[in-house]
C-alpha cells in the first residue's frame, strides 16, 4: 500500500481543467455566454488583479461625445 500526502489543500482534486482568457472575456456576461463559459462551480483565479478595476470600469461603462449630447437635445 503507497500513501501520498500533500500540505495543499487542492492535492485532492483528481482532475482539474485551466482555461486562460482576458479579464474582458470572464467578467462581460454576453461575452462570457457566447464563449460558451459557464462559471458555476469554477474556481477563478486572476492574476495581475492590479489591473482589474479599470477591466471593469472599461467593460461596463460608454463614452458619450458632446456631439451625441447635442444631437439628442436637439431630438428630443
Amino acid at each position: 500500500m503507497s500513501v501520498m500526502s500533500c500540505d495543499l489543500p487542492l492535492c485532492n482534486v483528481m482532475f482539474a481543467q485551466v482555461v486562460v482568457v482576458p479579464y474582458n472575456t470572464l467578467l462581460h456576461k454576453n461575452t462570457r455566454k457566447a464563449c460558451g463559459i459557464n462559471l458555476a462551480g469554477s474556481v477563478v483565479i486572476i492574476d495581475e488583479a492590479h489591473n482589474l478595476l479599470d477591466t471593469m470600469s472599461h467593460i461596463h461603462s460608454s463614452e458619450v461625445t458632446g456631439h451625441q449630447v447635442w444631437i439628442f437635445v436637439l431630438l428630443f
